[in-house]
């Protein structure tokens, strides 16, 4: 499909530097940005399941931190299109094999410097000029001038930064070789000033920015350009004490800060002192995947619409599940979902079994579940104005692809090693049972008295030996993968006849779900 629009379009909700420098900013509509850059050209986001697909971008994201993995010890994966590496080991291995004065000229051929004339100038822009795009932000030469200060003495603290420098502009480059892409950074040495130094200096460019810059960088930096204070919180505290630099707030007592009702303070002072040091965490995964839509114009009515929206959800979900999965050998375990309405906010959360489940189907069902969890009696007038479905908590999986049903029908005693002596056999073990054992113990010893289940659950278990006393005791969401798995295995071993009828009638109620999007 040819994603290039030529003429309206929406608003725009990114734009490359090469636009940014014509005046192009986002969210102008396509047209008006068409009137400041004629040349400009306008590209459609991926479209599936009725809303924009954005997994060719998060996909692409993936295959940069896997570069960026080969040249640093610790990688953490921060959102789509932002990574913090610590890279301490490879730059000390780097000053053990090279001269420092030699890696010190390499890193200053390619970086910028925090205390520079045109740094401290691009520290004062705003937050919202910044994020919008200006026109400053375009790739240029280096001024020598701003870096002949530069080549003085530095410490051994300044050499291992420097090392670090040339380490990371290594991976920015193989990255833009092996993939097309350019990527700015900052080095520091913390996370927090890091960022503040990555965004001086865009596109494909790095700032170095040495202790001894610190204070001057952050004296008259907005507020909110501070990580973490981009929003409410640097409201509040912009407008309760008056404050609108991070030299402000660095100046403010923590006494005054602790008054005003901000408990943070400890925190708070040392984001604005550039001495916040959170260690980078090894997590080049995501945490957890989500989908969600907007619908001001609008508003979801009724539960109808709101379960069709979750199922679309669910299975976006569950594609990017089945692929981390094949590559990472984990699940999540948790399914949340979230509902804005022009009243409130509430996000609702509870426990899934995926496993190696093929079907999104455990997801759905928990997403329907939550939602009837707020709705409560209502069935209409929900006004739900955002919708939005994730998962989260993820487990490593077991390397075999056993499901529940195979877990609860087969005797996990005979699994075990065989028995060297009589006496072992009759020695009562003190190892814990796991739960399939105890479940299929209740199994195969229940005596034969009647029991009250559910008509469909009954009728699951015609010749297995799981014990329908122990499957009406099951949580939700594991009896319903039974009753998957059961499907599953009925038509693999009905006749073909009655497979192409199944399939039918999936197909037709599939075509019936999706008439709301025609």
């Amino acid at each position: 499909m040819d994603r290039i629009v030529k003429s309206g379009g929406a608003g725009l909700i990114a734009v490359s530097y090469e636009a940014r420098a014509m005046g192009v900013k986002r969210q102008m509509s396509a047209n008006e940005a068409r009137k400041a850059c004629p040349e400009l050209i306008t590209v459609m986001v991926p479209t599936k399941n009725g809303k924009a697909d954005l997994s060719l971008y998060k996909e692409n994201g993936e295959k940069v931190v896997e570069i960026l993995q080969e040249f640093a010890g610790i990688v953490e994966k921060r959102s789509v299109d932002e990574v913090a590496l610590d890279v301490t080991d490879a730059a000390q291995k780097l000053l053990e094999t090279t001269p420092k004065e030699l890696v010190a000229r390499q890193a200053v051929n390619v970086s910028h410097f925090a205390d520079s004339e045109i740094s401290l100038k691009a520290s004062k822009i705003s937050h919202e000029a910044a994020r919008r795009g200006h026109e400053g932000q375009h790739e240029y030469t280096k001024n020598d001038d701003d870096e002949k200060n530069h080549l003085l003495k530095y410490s051994s603290f300044d050499y291992l930064l420097l090392a670090g420098a040339v380490v990371i502009n290594n991976a920015r480059k193989a990255v833009r070789e092996r993939l097309g892409f350019s990527c700015s950074a900052g080095i520091a040495a913390n996370k927090m000033i890091a960022k503040v130094g990555c965004g001086l200096h865009k596109p494909n460019q790095q700032t170095i920015v040495f202790p001894r810059s610190v204070a001057v960088l952050l004296k008259d930096l907005p507020l909110n350009r501070l990580p973490g204070l981009g929003g409410d919180l640097g409201n509040r505290i912009s407008s309760q004490l008056n404050i609108t630099t991070a030299g402000g707030l660095a100046n403010i007592s923590r006494s005054i800060l602790l008054n005003a009702g901000f408990q943070d303070a400890d925190n708070l002072l040392a984001a604005a002192n550039g001495t916040l040091d959170e260690p980078v965490k090894n997590r080049a995964n995501y945490k957890s995947f989500g989908s969600s839509k907007t619908f001001y114009k609008h508003p979801i009515t009724n539960l109808t619409i709101a379960d069709q929206w979750l199922s679309n959800f669910a299975q976006e979900i569950f594609d990017r599940i089945k692929n981390d999965r094949n590559q990472r050998n984990r699940a999540p375990t948790n399914v949340t979902i979230s509902i804005t309405t022009d009243k409130s906010h509430v996000t609702r959360t509870e426990k899934v079994h995926i496993g190696w489940s093929d079907s999104p189907q455990p997801i759905v069902r928990s997403a329907h579940r939550l939602l009837r969890r707020w709705a409560g009696t209502r069935t209409a007038h929900l006004d739900i104005v955002v919708l939005g479905l994730g998962v989260s908590n993820f487990i490593d999986l077991p390397a075999n692809k056993a499901s529940v049903m195979d877990l609860l029908t087969r005797n996990p005693l005979h699994q075990s090693k065989k028995p060297s002596s009589s006496a072992e056999i009759m020695q009562p073990s003190k190892k814990k049972r796991t739960i399939a054992e105890l479940l299929y113990q209740q199994a195969t010893t229940s005596t034969k008295k009647t029991t009250t289940v559910g008509k469909k659950d009954s009728s699951f278990f015609p010749s297995s030996n799981i014990d329908p006393e122990v499957f009406a005791q099951l949580p939700p969401e594991i009896k319903a993968e039974l009753l998957d798995d059961r499907t599953r295995l009925l038509r693999q071993s009905a006749p073909s006849l009655g497979n192409s009828h199944l399939e039918q009638r999936q197909v037709k109620k599939k075509k019936e779900n999706c008439d709301y999007y025609n």
